[in-house]
């Protein structure tokens, strides 16, 4: 599961650096990038869906960072500032910046930075709802789910303490957890939490409730730090 990210600043060096860093970070994936705000502004609210994360900078000519978050927040989940200038780290409040990155910049610090965004986001929302039937729904603790396994129109969620199985597609449930990368496809039916791993040997994931998955080869790369 995959972020979609635009960069935003007139400063050709900085956005080739925030390209390198999101192309390295597992996640994370580039959609555009711009060293023109106004042609970014043209093109971002043209989109259909909202952009996972903007990085944007504040300081730009015709069009400020901050003139441009407040033309496209409708259109961008997750705004982060970015600049030379720390004090300008206050003005994010004024358009929903979800943090601040200040330059210069290394690797390290940039995934410092998204780590914590994201540990926000799960933070601040830790359920999903999923539909049981034609009008009854649950609410289900994503901190709780061990693994989701798709069944045709049905799922079976895995959770620590229960087994639920709503009338959900498996590409339903994904595209609601997207913004959580604890949860990564293993094979073309399921979706596994990496917080719920006990082991992996070989290309087989033992996890709790002693649910095994074996890892599919188009999914392997995504496990490679758990053996």
């Amino acid at each position: 599961m995959t972020f979609s990210c635009i960069v935003v600043d007139d400063d050709l060096f900085a956005v080739e650096q925030l390209e390198e860093y999101i192309f390295k970070l597992p996640g994370l994936n580039l959609d555009h990038s711009y060293t023109n705000p106004l042609m970014a502004l043209k093109e971002i609210e043209a989109l259909e869906e909202p952009i996972d994360f903007l990085f944007c900078d504040i300081q730009m000519p015709n069009l400020s960072g901050l003139e441009l978050a407040k033309l496209v927040h409708n259109k961008v989940k997750n705004l982060i500032l970015v600049s030379a200038y720390p004090e300008y780290a206050v003005d994010g409040y004024g358009v929903d910046a979800k943090d601040f990155l200040s330059k210069p910049f290394d690797f390290p610090q940039f995934e410092h930075l998204v780590a914590r965004v994201n540990k926000r986001i799960k933070d601040e929302n830790p359920f999903i709802v999923v539909k049981l039937s034609k009008n009854s729904f649950v609410n289900v603790n994503v901190n709780e789910i061990v693994a989701i396994e798709g069944n045709g129109n049905y799922i079976n969620i895995h959770t620590i303490n229960d087994f639920i199985v709503p009338y959900y597609k498996l590409s339903a449930i994904e595209n609601d957890l997207k913004h959580d990368t604890r949860f990564k496809r293993a094979s073309k039916s399921f979706i596994v939490s990496t917080d719920h791993i006990k082991r992996r040997s070989g290309n087989l994931l033992t996890l709790k409730k002693g649910i095994i998955v074996n890892i599919s080869i188009p999914f392997r790369k995504d496990f490679e730090m758990h053996h």
